[in-house]
């Protein structure tokens, strides 16, 4: 019967409830697509879980990780049985981009795993035309347009961050896509039907009511996305006569994309919405933050290049500061908020050990070559950021982390280089290596011999 449900394709008109729209996946329609979602759906809640699943029940004698690995195996069993009937739907979307989710959690983003199902994502987004919705479609309902915006633009921010963190290309680009954001809104008006008003909205179409949705993220981290992208085409296309115009050009649309964001929506520690450290708020301001100082980081590693040098070598060390520094508050609230997110190992990954990279290669460059530090920052400031990027990797891994390897060895590479220079402050045998010179291909975390990625990585700043 499931089998046969799932071949049936959604009979949907513009008029169909949410509720009407949930009844074609349940009950005697029920679907392999919406089986392997809510597989999905409750392994990342046992993602979220302690170890030992205390807020949750379980089978007896089943452990959180364990029940989440298992829920994992059925997710992707219903994702086969769903391709054996060679069709698609909004539902299996939903399904892939949790199963997506999942996978992260459990087996690290550096996971093969993760790439192929996020190719298999922007596949299904593509045939769908998630890329290109229309405004105004008058077959569909309000809430099922909302809806595969806000998947699309999610699924895009997913593409941009993984594509960084592999150095590769993205599978989702902005060229072929019109899709514009969600409305700034609650879910629960779309879900209900409610009407409402233009005027909820501003000139650049968030909410007036100062209040914060899930659309809201999803607006500001696809518009921070669309900045990693353009980054991403610098650093991963052949260098041209024009490329340090366009750097430029780039630079100054990050900064004016980032002044398009309310400013009720940036991190301010002290505004009380977002100072709590409890607040999930606090959470998603800082990772916006944090996401926007790592594309500033990005074109300034670019342009400080050795071949380039149009940015100071001191506003890399600068930017780097501020994102270490914003990831101490940052890992406090994640640490605290649970279930907003339960991989601070990714967090850590991707943003704060490039920038200790940086810390770590200018502290041994300017400890051989005896130059004063900036004036905002002294040698001893440089070495506590270190430690703390250090320690942090440390104590937030564990073997049950999909990120584990990878944190350990980080932590073990920049211990080695702050070990090097604290205890021989002048070894020539360190700075054999030109610490300027980078290729495009060094914005990769990861290297093709992934036993040694991380101390070849750190040569590049």
């Amino acid at each position: 019967m499931i089998a046969k449900n799932t071949q049936q394709p959604f009979q949907i008109h513009s008029k169909q409830t949410a509720s009407d729209f949930l009844a074609l996946s349940t009950g005697m329609n029920l679907r392999w697509e919406f089986m392997g979602l809510i597989f999905a759906m409750a392994g990342r809640t046992a993602m979220a879980e302690p170890l030992d699943g205390a807020h949750i029940a379980l089978p007896r004698g089943c452990t959180a990780l364990t029940f989440a690995h298992r829920m994992t195996e059925c997710s992707n069993a219903c994702i086969s049985l769903n391709r054996q009937q060679a069709t698609s739907s909004d539902v299996f979307i939903w399904c892939l981009y949790e199963n997506l989710i999942l996978l992260t959690l459990q087996h690290g983003e550096s996971s093969h795993f993760v790439w192929q199902r996020l190719g298999d994502l922007s596949a299904e987004i593509f045939a769908q035309g998630f890329h290109q919705i229309c405004e105004s479609p008058s077959n569909l309902p309000l809430f099922l347009v909302q809806s595969r915006k806000k998947v699309f633009h999610a699924s895009y921010t997913i593409d941009k961050n993984l594509a960084t963190f592999f150095g590769r290309p993205p599978r989702i680009a902005a060229y072929y896509c019109s899709t514009k954001l969600p409305f700034d809104i609650d879910d629960s008006i779309l879900l209900e039907g409610s009407h409402f008003h233009p005027s909820a909205f501003n000139s650049n179409a968030w909410n007036e009511d100062g209040r914060f949705y899930s659309a809201t993220w999803i607006r500001i981290r696809s518009i921070n996305s669309q900045i990693k992208e353009k980054v991403l085409e610098l650093l991963l296309t052949p260098s041209t006569a024009t490329i340090t115009s366009k750097a430029e050009l780039v630079s100054t649309r990050c900064l004016d994309s980032w002044e398009t964001i309310p400013a009720s929506l940036r991190y301010d520690r002290d505004c009380p919405t977002l100072s709590t450290p409890t607040s999930a708020c606090t959470f998603l301001s800082l990772m916006v933050l944090v996401e926007h100082l790592q594309n500033v980081f990005q074109l300034r590693r670019f342009l400080s290049q050795g071949h380039f040098e149009l940015a100071p070598r001191d506003s890399l060390v600068d930017v780097s500061v501020r994102i270490i520094t914003t990831i101490t508050v940052f890992t406090a609230a994640v640490t605290k908020v649970a279930q907003m997110h339960k991989d601070p190992t990714w967090i850590l990954l991707h943003f704060a050990v490039p920038c200790a990279g940086v810390l770590a290669n200018e502290l041994r460059s300017r400890t051989q070559r005896r130059e004063p530090y900036p004036p905002f920052i002294s040698r001893s400031q440089i070495i506590r950021h270190i430690s703390v990027t250090i320690s942090t990797l440390e104590a937030v891994s564990s073997p049950s982390d999909g990120n584990f390897n990878l944190c350990i060895r980080a932590a073990e590479s920049l211990s080695h280089i702050l070990s090097d220079v604290l205890d021989n402050p002048t070894p020539a045998s360190l700075f054999t290596n030109d610490l300027t010179a980078m290729s495009p291909s060094s914005i990769s975390l990861l290297g093709d011999d992934s036993s040694t990625w991380l101390p070849h990585w750190f040569e590049t700043f």
